[in-house]
């Protein structure tokens, strides 16, 4: 049975029930608040008798609770409705400016923009790209190095001894040598210099062509700030 809690003592309130009638519930104080709304069976009616005064009263002042709970919740109800409908209403015209948006992109031409040249032709531009593509199937290495080593750190490569090192925390020398058998190599050896968070900041390119046994490169970068390591990728033309 529903039931209105209408007084709150320490150890029990008092609840008027939609019938009207007043009832103790062993419900401690803090519990619950005057005018909240519960679930009672009819145990422990309250000892005062009621006049039919009294119980006409009750049975008023019950129902007009009930009334003012049913309209407050349909107020709170059609202004939750309006909300979700408005909600829905922006999300969809947003969708529909992105999927237009989008469809405008698809629509353009694709351009080709490269740092070594503003002033490529398109059939340059695409013959470019092939040859970027057609590098990148042909990596034949690849790994990260650290900058804070001031030794020697050699790795064999494809029959090329790829040594560097870090002179005074400021310059990186690195050198090369082919102490294979087989022929020459065509390909380069690409740095991707990184900083902490693995970002890059610049590449440095080491063409080969007919880098035969016996050969030998060297050279020296200046490390730029925040530089920590670098990712090294060997590229090998067959």
């Amino acid at each position: 049975m529903k039931a209105v809690i209408m007084e709150i003592h320490k150890d029990y309130c008092i609840v008027v029930t939609e019938e009207g009638r007043f009832l103790r519930r062993k419900i401690p104080s803090g519990v619950f608040e005057i005018g909240d709304e519960i679930m009672i069976d009819q145990e422990l009616t309250f000892e005062p008798a009621k006049t039919p005064r009294q119980s006409m009263v009750g049975r008023y002042l019950a129902t007009a609770l009930v009334v003012v709970v049913v309209i407050v919740g349909a107020v709170l109800g059609i202004r939750f409705i309006r909300q979700y409908y408005a909600s829905e209403d922006r999300g969809l015209a947003e969708y529909e400016a992105v999927a237009e948006e989008a469809v405008g992109e698809e629509a353009e031409e694709p351009q080709y923009e490269y740092e070594e040249s503003a002033e490529l032709t398109k059939d340059e531009a695409e013959e470019a790209l092939a040859a970027e593509e057609e590098k990148e199937g042909n990596v034949v290495y690849k790994d990260i190095y650290f900058l804070d080593v001031e030794n020697w750190v050699q790795e064999k490569i494809r029959g090329i001894m790829f040594s560097y090192k870090v002179e005074s925390g400021t310059v990186l020398q690195v050198q090369l040598e082919n102490i294979s058998s087989e022929p020459g190599f065509d390909g380069t050896f690409e740095l991707f210099m990184l900083k902490a968070d693995k970002s890059e900041t610049r590449v440095i390119d080491i063409p080969f062509k007919n880098f035969v046994p016996g050969d030998f490169f060297e050279d020296a970068f200046m490390l730029q700030e925040g530089e920590t390591s670098f990712r090294l990728e060997v590229f090998e033309e067959f």
